[in-house]
């Protein structure tokens, strides 16, 4: 559209005051569609945010997994501490 109205303007068809007229509301119009565009993004933008924020409330993992097969953990501390205070083997 704005590609006709340049050129009925240059063509000296169209007054250029109605040509500037005519571009300044399809100047408006696009800034409109824009600021439409961006508010839908924004708005996707916040919905998803609000989604990820619920996921967070998930509590954290354990610092220590705990299999079926370890020991309670008093007990693994002592055969630590047993097995680190256990004088060195001298082989020969």
């Amino acid at each position: 559209m704005l590609e006709e109205v340049f050129a009925l303007v240059r063509s000296g068809r169209m007054d250029p005051k109605t040509g500037a007229t005519l571009g300044f509301v399809a100047g408006t119009l696009f800034k409109g569609h824009v600021i439409a565009s961006m508010e839908e993004r924004i708005e996707q933008l916040e919905v998803r945010n609000r989604e990820l924020s619920q996921l967070a409330e998930i509590p954290p993992p354990p610092e220590r997994i705990v299999y079926v097969h370890d020991p309670p953990q008093e007990e693994f501390d002592k055969a630590v501490e047993a097995n680190y205070n256990k004088p060195p083997s001298t082989a020969s």
